[in-house]
């Protein structure tokens, strides 16, 4: 009798370890884009995607490990903008801090693009007042002179960019400043295969 109580305890023992490594499993596969989608911190993927309702597109010029010149066109569909928007939050990942041989980005050479064509590569400029460098919290704040109006596609263009030494897929967060609204709104993510082209290949 004793034997199967015990059998019955280790059983029921199991059982719980089994759930309990399922939820800490099922948590880690989480996507990021659910994950980030109430937090401003950026990420580099490694396991799952960003939410299809959450996904950006994005086109890369110059796209070769350590090129200086690369240029991102950072895609956001007119569904997305839901009212006029005036300032314009990017959260980017670690890579690009500025450290020796590092990436970099540029905020003196940053575009907004409305009426665009070709990805973004050209288009109407929306005159930014100024552009803010968040360091500390890898973390772009950009303000424009008007108002992107309601339903409008446009294009956060990033000029003059370096990339990082090595190949890797990297999570850039947006978020918006709707009028009307006091907080900026999480409205997705570009994930940006980065120094994806080899010489060779161009």
């Amino acid at each position: 009798m004793a034997s199967n109580r015990t059998k019955a305890r280790f059983l029921a023992s199991l059982m719980c370890s089994g759930l309990a490594i399922s939820g800490a499993w099922s948590g880690f596969f989480t996507a990021p884009g659910q994950a980030q989608s109430g937090s401003t911190a950026p990420g580099f993927t490694i396991f799952g995607g960003v939410d299809p309702d959450f996904r950006l597109g994005y086109i890369v010029d110059n796209n070769t490990p350590r090129n200086s010149d690369a240029r991102y066109y950072l895609q956001v569909d007119s569904n997305k903008v839901e009212r006029g928007i005036s300032e314009i939050e990017i959260s980017y990942p670690e890579a690009f801090t500025r450290r020796p041989n590092g990436a970099t980005l540029d905020p003196e050479n940053i575009e907004i693009r409305v009426n665009s064509s070709r990805g973004g590569r050209n288009g109407e400029t929306i005159p930014i007042e100024s552009v803010t460098w968040d360091r500390e919290s890898n973390r772009l704040e950009i303000y424009t002179q008007e108002v992107i109006p309601a339903d409008t596609e446009f294009v956060v263009a990033l000029l003059d960019v370096r990339n990082p030494r090595r190949y890797g897929l990297h999570s850039f967060n947006l978020r918006v400043l709707y009028q009307g609204d006091v907080v900026r709104r999480y409205i997705g993510t570009w994930q940006v295969e980065v120094a994806a082209e080899r010489p060779w290949q161009r």
